[in-house]
């Protein structure tokens, strides 16, 4: 893997594993069916993504489809490094309501600003963005049936986040989900 993605992805996993210290506390959790149901394909797409066995096992997952080729390095590396800063950003603000489930925290706020204001889940948004640099500088068929199953997993999972946030906040994230999109700045 190239040397900027790889120092992402440490930056990524070190920030997320410190900043997860001092959350508030959980006051209503999805059951385990929901989380087997967004879990699933992310875990699936994470191990096609970054595992080499499967692309051992099954040789027509290691075919590179995508040329290994200066501006395409220099394209993934950008995106790399601008999800790395989006999703930092959106993690530092939505801050102590963040979870890696999909849950309510005692008192829960609704967090409309920083990134929010442009989408409603900046932190995939970013998480999005750091996988597909990745898969695009891997560039093979399983990089990107990873990154397309990890994003399956996301679909699902903001689906049941939005669910329990409009139950929570009915008028407020209603109107929220009325002037801003989901993902994609305008667009989704």
């Amino acid at each position: 893997m190239d040397f900027v993605i790889s120092v992402c992805w440490i930056v990524f996993v070190l920030y997320w594993g410190v900043s997860a210290i001092g959350t508030k506390k959980t006051a209503e959790r999805l059951g385990i069916a929901a989380l087997i149901k967004n879990r699933l394909p992310v875990i699936l797409g994470v191990i096609l993504l970054f595992a080499p066995t499967p692309k051992t096992y099954l040789r027509f997952l290691g075919v590179r489809i995508v040329p290994h080729d200066a501006a395409l390095m220099i394209m993934a590396d950008f995106f790399c490094l601008s999800g790395l800063a989006g999703a930092i950003w959106a993690r530092r603000t939505i801050g102590g309501n963040w979870s890696g489930d999909v849950v309510i925290k005692e008192n829960h706020t609704l967090v409309e600003y920083g990134p929010y204001r442009w989408v409603r889940h900046p932190i995939y948004t970013g998480m999005l963005l750091m996988m597909l640099g990745t898969a695009m500088a891997t560039g093979h068929i399983g990089d990107i049936l990873g990154w397309v199953l990890i994003l399956c997993g996301l679909l699902v999972k903001l689906k049941q986040e939005e669910s329990l946030m409009l139950s929570h906040f009915p008028d407020a994230y209603a109107d929220y989900m009325s002037r801003v999109k989901r993902l994609i700045p305008y667009v989704y």
